[in-house]
C-alpha cells in the first residue's frame, strides 16, 4: 500500500510537472516536448523513490521486491498545436542529432523501466526535430546519410561485433528512416482545409521516394503515425461512388514533386483514370493512348454543383486530356524505337517477336525496360529477353571487364536499377497509387536481397526474402503482385537482382587470396540452403511465379557453387605450383602442341583452334617463365583466358567450350607420354583450364 501510494504520488508529481511544460511557452504535448529527457528523469525518479521505499520493512530488514510496478503507458492530454504555413507543427530537438544524446543522459534502468510507448514518443520527438533541423536541404542529400546508416548494419557482423554495437546500429538507422520519412512528409505535403488526397496515394508517392534513393521504407502503419504526428488536424473521410470509394485525408495536399508525378484528385476522377486504361482486344494502341474530351468525360450524380471535389474533378480531368496527348507522342516514339530494335535483331540474325506484348518488356509503351548500361559498374544485365536461343549464343564481348574486373569497385551505396510495371498490360480499374506503391515496394525487396547477399548477412536474409514481410501491403496490392499480367515483369526483378549479384560475386576470382575462409564457408553454405529459404519464403505465390523464380534461384544457386569450388581450387593451384620452377624447362622443351591441335582440328573449330595455339604459345609461355622467377601470376592468366575466349564473335559458346575439353584430353595424354612424371603440375594447370571454361560458360548463359 506504502508503495503504490509513494509511486502514485511522485508520479502525479511527473505527470502534473510535465502538463505545465506542456502549458507553457512552447505549448506543446509530451509527444513533441523539447524537454522529453528531463520528464524521463522526472519519471525515472519516481519510480527509484519508490523502490527505496519498497525495500525498507517495517522492521528496517531491507526486502526485495520482484513485483512490477504498474504506470500509465503515456502522458495522455490534448495536444495544443501551433502550426506554421506549412501546416506542420514545429518541434525543437536536443542540440545532438542522435537519439542516444538524449537517452544515454539518463538511467539506462530507468529507461528500460519506461513505459514503451513514452519511449517510442520520445524517438519520434527526437526525429522530428532532426527533420527540422534538416527541412531546408535537399532530400537526397540527408537520403545518403540514411543509406550510410543502413549500410553501417549490413557491415557488422554478429560474430566480431559485440551486440550493444550491432544493436546501436540497428537503432541509429530505424531512428535515420523515420527522420527520411519526416523529412519528406515536411517537403511534400501542406496543410490545406480545402484538398483532399486518397491515403494510399501518401505512401506511393513517400515509397517511389526511398525506391529512387535506395531506401527501404516504413510500413504504411508506421508512416501513417507521422502523418497523423505532422499534421495532427488531419481528419480520414470515405469518398468516392459506392463500391469504388476510398479513404482520403482530408486537409492535406501534395506539393512540389510528389504532386508532379500523381495530382491530387478525388475518387471518381481517378476511377474515370484507371477505367480507361483496358486495352481493346484486337487493337494495336491502347485504348487509352485516345484522348476523351473533358465534356465527354461524365461526373459522378453524387456529388453537388457547389461541391469543392466538383472542381477538383474538372481541372484533374483537364489534366488528364493533357496527359494522355503526351503518352500518344511517347508511344509513337516507342514504336519507332521498336521497329528500329527489330532491324538490329534482324541484322544479328535473333528472331523479334513483334507481336508478344509479354516477351519483351521493351514492348510496353509505358515504361520501357533500357537494354542499355545505366551505370560505368554495369551490373545490371543488358537485356531480359530470353526468347533466344542461348544454346546457340556467343560469349560476352569484353567478358573480363563486365564481370571479373574490380579495378572499378563497386560503390556501397549502389542501387539496382529495374524496369517499370507495364501499365498497358494490367486490368482495367487498376488503381495507380497501388501500382506505383507495388512497384516502389518490390524494387525496394529486390535491392534488399541484393545488399544482403553482397555484403553475406546471410542470417538476416530468410527475413527479407519474406515476400513485404513488414507488414507494408495491402490485400488489394498483393492480388495485383499475384495478377498473371506481372508476371513477367516479377521474373525481370528477379533475374536483374541475381544476374547482378553473380557479376558482383564473380569479382572475389581476382581476390582469391585476400577472401576470408570464414566469407568462403559462410558463401557455401548459403548456396547449399538458399534454394529451401526461397521455397519456403515464396509457397503461397501462384505456381507460374514460383516456377520462375525457382528456375532463377537454382541456376543462380549453382553458379554460386561453382565459382566457390573455383575459388578454393585458385587458393590451392597459388600454394603448389611455386614447388614446381621447372615448368618453364619442360616447357621449353615441348614440341608436340602442333601435333595436338591438328588432332581436334576440325569442321567448325577452325577459329577455336588459332585462339588456343596463340594462348598456350604466348601467354602460358609468359606464365611458366614467372613461376620460374618464383611469381605466380594466377589473375593474369584468368584475364588472358577470358579475354582469348571472348574474342570469337562468330562461333557459339558451347562450341568454344568443347574445343577447349577436347584439347585439354588429348593434351594432357600426351603431356604424361612425354613428361611422365614431371607432368603433375601440368595436370593442374589443366584442371584451372576445365572450372575456367564450365564457370565461364554456365555465367554468360546466365547473364
Amino acid at each position: 500500500m506504502e508503495v503504490s501510494t509513494a509511486l502514485s504520488s511522485t508520479y502525479s508529481i511527473c505527470l502534473l510537472l510535465s502538463r505545465q511544460c506542456s502549458k507553457g511557452s512552447c505549448r506543446q504535448s509530451w509527444q513533441v516536448c523539447p524537454r522529453p529527457a528531463t520528464v524521463e528523469k522526472w519519471y525515472i525518479a519516481a519510480v527509484n523513490s519508490a523502490n527505496a521505499n519498497a525495500n525498507v520493512n517495517v522492521g528496517g530488514v531491507p526486502t526485495s521486491s520482484t513485483s512490477p510496478v504498474a504506470a500509465p503507458t503515456s502522458f495522455s492530454h490534448v495536444p495544443e498545436s501551433n502550426s506554421n504555413s506549412n501546416g506542420v507543427t514545429p518541434a525543437v530537438a536536443p542540440a545532438s542529432g542522435s537519439i542516444s544524446s538524449s537517452a544515454a543522459s539518463s538511467n539506462d534502468t530507468g529507461f528500460h523501466n519506461f513505459p514503451s510507448e513514452t519511449r517510442r514518443n520520445t524517438q519520434e520527438a527526437v526525429a522530428r526535430g532532426i527533420a527540422e533541423r534538416h527541412r531546408d536541404r535537399p532530400i537526397a542529400e540527408y537520403a545518403a546519410i540514411v543509406k550510410q546508416a543502413e549500410i553501417a548494419v549490413l557491415n557488422m557482423d554478429p560474430q566480431t561485433h559485440s551486440k550493444t554495437l550491432v544493436q546501436t546500429a540497428e537503432q541509429n538507422r530505424e531512428r535515420e528512416r523515420q527522420v527520411y520519412a519526416l523529412l519528406w512528409l515536411m517537403k511534400s505535403c501542406q496543410a490545406q482545409p480545402d484538398s483532399y488526397v486518397p491515403r494510399g496515394r501518401i505512401f506511393a508517392q513517400y515509397a517511389a521516394s526511398c525506391a529512387q534513393n535506395g531506401l527501404k521504407p516504413l510500413s504504411q502503419a508506421s508512416l501513417g503515425k507521422l502523418i497523423r504526428a505532422v499534421f495532427p488536424d488531419l481528419t480520414t473521410r470515405r469518398l468516392g461512388m459506392r463500391g469504388q470509394s476510398r479513404y482520403h485525408y482530408c486537409g492535406l495536399k501534395l506539393v512540389g514533386p510528389a504532386q508532379n508525378s500523381s495530382e491530387t484528385d478525388t475518387p471518381s476522377s481517378m476511377t474515370n483514370k484507371v477505367g480507361l486504361s483496358a486495352t481493346a482486344p484486337h487493337s494495336p494502341m491502347p485504348m487509352h493512348l485516345f484522348p476523351q474530351q473533358p465534356s465527354q468525360v461524365s461526373t459522378s450524380a453524387s456529388i453537388s454543383a457547389s461541391s469543392p471535389l466538383l472542381s477538383l474533378q474538372q481541372q484533374q480531368q483537364q489534366q488528364y486530356y493533357q496527359q494522355q496527348q503526351h503518352y500518344q507522342q511517347h508511344y509513337q516514339q516507342q514504336q519507332q524505337q521498336q521497329l528500329y530494335q527489330q532491324q538490329q535483331h534482324q541484322q544479328h540474325g535473333l528472331p523479334h517477336n513483334v507481336n508478344s506484348q509479354i516477351s519483351s518488356p521493351s514492348n510496353d509503351y509505358y515504361h520501357p525496360y533500357t537494354h542499355t548500361k545505366s551505370n560505368p559498374i554495369g551490373l545490371e544485365p543488358l537485356t531480359t529477353d530470353r526468347a533466344f536461343n542461348d544454346y546457340e549464343s556467343v560469349f560476352m564481348e569484353n567478358m573480363y571487364d563486365h564481370i571479373f574486373s574490380n579495378e572499378v569497385p563497386i560503390p556501397s551505396d549502389y542501387a539496382l536499377k529495374f524496369p517499370k510495371i507495364p501499365r498497358s498490360q494490367l486490368p482495367a480499374g487498376t488503381d495507380e497509387d497501388i501500382v506505383s506503391a507495388l512497384e516502389s515496394l518490390y524494387h525496394v525487396h529486390c535491392n534488399t536481397i541484393f545488399e544482403h547477399i553482397r555484403f553475406m548477412r546471410f542470417d538476416q536474409l530468410p527475413n527479407c526474402l519474406v515476400l513485404f514481410g513488414s507488414g507494408s501491403i495491402s490485400p488489394q496490392m498483393y492480388n495485383l503482385f499475384t495478377h498473371e499480367s506481372l508476371h513477367y515483369w516479377v521474373y525481370e526483378c528477379d533475374l536483374i537482382t541475381h544476374v547482378s549479384l553473380i557479376k558482383c560475386l564473380s569479382r572475389m576470382v581476382l581476390d582469391f587470396d585476400k577472401v576470408p575462409a570464414s566469407s568462403i564457408v559462410k558463401l557455401e553454405e548459403f548456396a547449399k540452403a538458399y534454394d529451401e529459404i526461397i521455397s519456403e519464403s515464396t509457397i503461397d505465390l501462384p505456381v507460374v511465379m514460383l516456377a520462375h523464380k525457382t528456375e532463377i534461384v537454382k541456376n543462380f544457386s549453382r553458379l554460386v557453387r561453382k565459382l566457390i569450388q573455383l575459388i578454393k581450387y585458385l587458393r590451392e593451384t597459388s600454394k603448389i605450383l611455386p614447388n614446381f620452377q621447372h615448368m618453364s624447362k619442360d616447357w621449353l622443351s615441348y614440341d608436340n602442341l602442333d601435333d595436338v591441335l591438328y588432332v581436334i582440328n576440325r569442321n567448325g573449330y577452325e577459329k577455336i583452334v588459332p585462339m588456343i595455339r596463340q594462348f598456350m604459345s604466348v601467354d602460358v609461355t609468359r606464365f611458366v617463365d614467372e613461376l620460374a622467377s618464383g611469381v605466380v601470376r594466377l589473375d593474369v592468366f584468368v584475364r588472358r583466358f577470358c579475354e582469348i575466349i571472348s574474342s570469337v564473335r562468330d562461333v557459339p559458346a558451347y562450341k568454344i567450350m568443347e574445343c577447349i575439353m577436347m584439347f585439354s584430353k588429348v593434351f594432357m595424354a600426351d603431356i604424361n607420354i612425354e613428361m611422365q612424371q614431371k607432368g603433375y603440375p601440368w595436370y593442374v594447370l589443366d584442371m584451372l583450364f576445365n572450372l575456367l571454361i564450365g564457370y565461364c560458360y554456365e555465367l554468360n548463359r546466365f547473364i
